[in-house]
């Protein structure tokens, strides 16, 4: 079982056990009086199990920092239940862990291979910072024959801080889309006729001002 309290990917041990608490420099830390921090017998922490990990992480610090948490430590039904343990299904517990560390201590080392999957896990458990600070290597990889499809993914993925800047990408490069990936923008109408048309207006708003 994992206990959180320094900036380390989780590991498998069973012992690794901190005492140190999450020195996160935001804003105040305030422990079982946090948002949602009491469960079953005044316990400050949540055990997260993640494929065959179990991370023992502080409710309060959860509730502050991840919507996701915020909104199903306060929801009336997981409250009554007095539950000191989710399963955080279909994610990878290494991610899992690298997004703890940010949440405890602002620290975000992300590989280049598990970069998407970071970002789907971040926007998934409502965690907008990471998406931000990961956004620009993410417009660095952009091509025109690869543009649409990142759109495409970012709006699947619920990653809605990187959809502008893609979308003004797409815009600005649209010949060379064109181009590159003619096929793609059939794709774009009918996997996301809701992005297309926002993508359309942009296009007709800069047309009107120009």
């Amino acid at each position: 079982m994992q206990y959180l309290a320094a900036p380390t990917a989780a590991s498998n041990s069973t012992s690794d056990r901190a005492a140190a608490g999450p020195r996160h420099g935001k804003g105040t830390y305030a422990g079982a009086s946090a948002s949602g921090a009491a469960g079953s017998g005044g316990s400050p922490v949540l055990t997260v199990r993640v494929g065959d990990r179990a991370f023992v992480v502080h409710r309060g610090l959860l509730a502050e920092r991840c919507g996701y948490f915020k909104q199903l430590l306060e929801s009336e039904g997981f409250a009554e239940s007095g539950a000191d343990e989710v399963t955080l299904g279909e994610a990878d517990p290494e991610v899992f862990g690298r997004l703890l560390c940010f949440i405890y201590w602002d620290l975000l080392a992300v590989p280049e291979a598990q970069l998407r999957m970071t970002l789907e896990l971040a926007g998934r458990l409502l965690v907008p910072e990471v998406c931000e600070q990961l956004k620009p290597r993410v417009l660095t990889a952009c091509t025109p024959a690869t543009i649409i499809s990142d759109m495409l993914w970012a709006d699947a993925h619920n990653l809605a801080a990187l959809i502008p800047d893609l979308k003004n990408y797409f815009i600005h490069n649209l010949k060379a889309v064109a181009a590159a990936a003619p096929e793609q923008l059939d794709d774009l109408t009918s996997r996301s006729p809701a992005l297309a048309a926002e993508i359309f207006r942009t296009m007709a708003r800069s047309a009107q001002r120009g």
